[in-house]
């Protein structure tokens, strides 16, 4: 502060501006005390009136693992925990001890005089011990789940405590096991101007029938009905959201995709048809009698794929050759490569030249097989894995809200675009650089429905689903 300045202060000359000084550091002194470790005197009273009422905590049936995703390696990493997990209807409870380890001791404290819990931020969280309520800001409310003591332990609600810090937590279908991870810094908020949302033209509704495969250059591919319960055909959707049709045909629904040669694949009782999304073009191949009983077909290259009830066979249709490449019963397949991935009943593995291979990922599961790499999606857990398919080492992993829809596509082997609602992922796997991209400025245009997004490394496109009731949306991200 320069003399004249102060000069002005002692005089009493500028008062506004002691004033001010005066003021800003009572705000910061209010705020210190609204936020700091300690527990204000009148905090206890917050919940009178609400009656005592301690929870009976049990072991849980099984053994619970608990990881922590980390966002700097994108990996796991098992969370050591020094006393058991409790559950109680059917919620888990972990040790205030253990919880402090995770976030940090001075995040979360307790006051034994007060007997208070207490999560220090902006917004402070409150829960008094064995009191079904919690305060905030905003008041005070009930709750299922509160602090109480097991084998005298204070116990803490797991999901209640993380989530109001910011953390997902994600536990399996069985509840076997739990991933945790802190909300990601650094989403970057795309301007406004980078982003165009238009109506699909000609008029396009919710209760049409459609399927998007890729994208070419700025372009959807895709297959669909032209009017509600019509005949359907392959289309491209230009970044200004008009359709351009490449068939006039009644086509049957595509069954698979070859991104490799941009070819979708159907069937009817007599034949199979190629559908050159690129050109439109598409190729009748009649269909082997030996696989009449055929559930399903892919493409790959010159190659079909057949699934039926006794297992995988290949035929090439320039020699009429057939070979039985898996010997069993599958619930799902795709190939690329030469490569076929199968699910059976929660496992799947990868068949080659050289053998089959298992992955360690087990349960409730989706995948994309493509030339060189697989990406699985752990549906019970959240986690997105990346392999690549030669050296069969993972390359890495993204995580995600399990509760929440998502939208999972690979784009040239190489462009990963992970969303919900209105927040997507970009990962270049060759590269494994990553953008966890906010489009908040169009969240009224989504609107809570599904949307399916694809990345080819420089435009981000975006397919948001009419759900039988509004008219489809496209979206297109210039830059991201």
């Amino acid at each position: 502060m320069s003399g004249k300045c102060c000069d002005k202060i002692r005089d009493g000359g500028d008062e506004p501006i002691l004033r001010n000084i005066i003021t800003t550091v009572c705000l910061l002194c209010s705020l210190l005390l609204t936020t700091g470790a300690g527990v204000s005197a009148d905090s206890a009273a917050l919940f009178d009136g609400v009656k005592q009422q301690s929870l009976a905590l049990e072991r849980p049936e099984a053994e619970v693992s608990v990881e922590r995703f980390v966002p700097k390696t994108k990996e796991t990493v098992p969370v050591e925990l020094k006393h058991p997990l409790r559950v109680a209807s059917g919620n888990y409870f972990l040790a205030l001890s253990d919880l402090q380890a995770i976030v940090g001791k001075d995040k979360v404290t307790y006051s034994r005089a007060d007997q208070i819990v207490t999560i220090h931020q902006i917004n402070r969280v409150q829960m008094a011990l064995d009191r079904p309520a919690y305060v905030k800001q905003s008041g005070r409310a009930k709750s299922d789940v509160y602090p109480t003591y097991a084998d005298g332990i204070l116990y803490v609600p797991m999901r209640f405590m993380l989530e109001e810090m910011g953390y997902t937590v994600n536990a399996s279908g069985e509840g076997h096991s739990i991933v945790i991870s802190p909300d990601r810094a650094g989403r970057k908020v795309v301007a406004l101007r980078q982003i165009d949302v238009d109506g699909i033209t000609p008029y396009r509704d919710g209760t049409m029938a459609t399927k998007i495969f890729d994208v070419n250059g700025a372009d959807f591919l895709a297959w669909g009905e032209k009017v509600p319960g019509n005949l359907a055909t392959v289309y491209r959707i230009g970044p200004e959201g008009k359709i351009r049709y490449t068939r006039q045909l009644a086509l049957e629904e595509p069954r698979g995709y070859d991104a490799r040669t941009k070819t979708a694949v159907a069937m009817d009782p007599f034949n199979v048809y190629l559908y050159r999304m690129s050109t439109g073009a598409v190729e009748t191949i009649p269909r082997p009698y030996s696989m009449k009983d055929a559930l399903d077909v892919r493409s790959d290259g010159d190659i079909l794929y057949f699934k039926t009830p006794e297992g995988i066979f290949s035929y090439d249709p320039n020699d009429k050759s057939l070979k039985k490449d898996i010997d069993r019963a599958v619930d799902r397949y795709e190939v690329s490569n030469g490569r076929i991935a199968c699910l059976k009943e929660g496992a799947l593995s990868v068949s080659d030249a050289r053998g089959t291979w298992f992955l360690p990922e087990s349960g409730d599961l989706d995948f994309i097989l493509d030339d060189a790499v697989l990406v699985v999606d752990d549906l019970d857990l959240g986690l997105c894995r990346v392999y690549d398919l030669e050296s069969r080492r993972r390359l890495t992993t993204a995580f995600y809200d399990r509760d929440k829809p998502h939208s999972l596509r690979l784009v040239s082997g190489r462009y990963l675009a992970l969303g919900q609602e209105n927040t997507v992922r970009l990962v270049d796997i060759l590269s494994n650089a990553a953008d966890d991209l906010d489009l908040i400025n169009i969240e009224p245009a989504i609107d809570e429905r599904r949307v399916e997004w694809f990345w080819n490394g420089n435009v981000l496109r975006g397919y948001v689903d009419g759900e039988g009731k509004k008219i489809a949306q496209n979206i297109t991200v210039r830059h991201p």
